[in-house]
């Protein structure tokens, strides 16, 4: 049986059920763009490969990666994603790095430069906060959604070669302290891996998926500071700083994708304001974050 949806403008065929995903009707005479599917995998395809580590090899147009427990996967030129579940695997835990890490793989695979962050649609443009894990990303994200604004992308943000971000997966992962402050109830909501008090949580699909582009970009840090604020970024610092927050960067090199990579990224900058928001080490301070941010961007339409 398969289950289809939309993602990324792309359809996908999957013998695995996502509910994270956005259903679709299946694509008539034509194949999905990506296929999804339970099989053994050779493993003699790691001979044509390079170990980035004992659990990830990398080749021009070919993923292989193993997590323990959990499954391996072989992500191939774009359009499929082959997935061996270990005996007993967690289902939570497949679907986690299949959603995250092959989904990055597959777009980086067809042509998109992708960052580790969340897209925030705001009026004819997108606003991308960019950041380390832990950053705060998904919990300004989930800030931003309750007044109003939607989400477009969360983790892995897809951007096209003339800079428009694409509409991703229409959830958040919060991790149950931003639950609490939020005031959501997680009884209905999916655990991302059993065991763990981080929990996905969806939410409306932008019924208009049309690319928009990408206008501001936010990389959000901790500091040693009382309340958020901004701090503004030379020219030539954005292009790093696109570089550093790239989903999965060593993937780039291991696509043969470098140069594509660094033109992408200087189309971005030049298009995007580029800014960095610091935000206090304890005590979050989401409101005042928020205003922060919004008020920046409407000083920079």
């Amino acid at each position: 049986m398969s289950w289809f949806y939309r993602a990324y403008d792309l359809t996908i065929e999957s013998e695995f059920e996502l509910e994270e995903l956005q259903s679709c009707a299946p694509p008539g005479l034509h194949a999905a763009h990506v296929s999804i599917r339970s099989g053994s995998i050779d493993k003699t395809v790691l001979s044509a490969l390079n170990p980035l580590h004992p659990q990830v090899s990398v080749g021009p147009g070919t993923l292989w990666l193993n997590i323990p427990g959990v499954a391996v996967y072989a992500v191939l030129d774009g359009h499929e994603v082959l997935i061996q579940p270990y005996p007993g695997a967690d289902p939570g835990g497949i679907k986690l790095f299949l959603l995250g890490t092959c989904i990055g793989a597959i777009l980086w695979q067809r042509g998109f430069t992708v960052l580790h962050g969340n897209a925030v649609r705001i009026g004819d443009g997108v606003m991308v906060c960019v950041g380390h894990s832990g950053a705060g990303k998904s919990t300004l994200a989930a800030e931003f959604i309750r007044r109003g604004f939607p989400v477009i992308a969360d983790d892995v943000v897809a951007v096209d070669q003339n800079a428009n971000a694409v509409q991703g997966i229409p959830r958040i992962k919060l991790w149950q302290e931003s639950l609490d402050h939020f005031d959501l109830d997680n009884s209905n909501l999916t655990r991302l891996r059993s065991g763990e008090d981080k929990f996905s949580v969806k939410f409306e699909a932008v019924n208009d998926a049309a690319r928009l582009p990408v206008k501001w970009i936010f990389v959000l840090e901790a500091g040693d500071c009382d309340y958020p604020h901004i701090e503004a970024i030379r020219a030539m610092e954005a292009l790093p700083l696109l570089v550093e927050h790239s989903y999965r960067l060593e993937l780039v090199s291991g696509f043969d994708l470098r140069g594509s990579h660094f033109l992408n990224c200087t189309q971005i900058a030049s298009q995007a304001v580029v800014a960095k928001v610091i935000r206090p080490r304890s005590g979050f301070l989401l409101t005042q974050l928020y205003d922060v941010v919004t008020d920046f961007v409407e000083m920079h339409q």
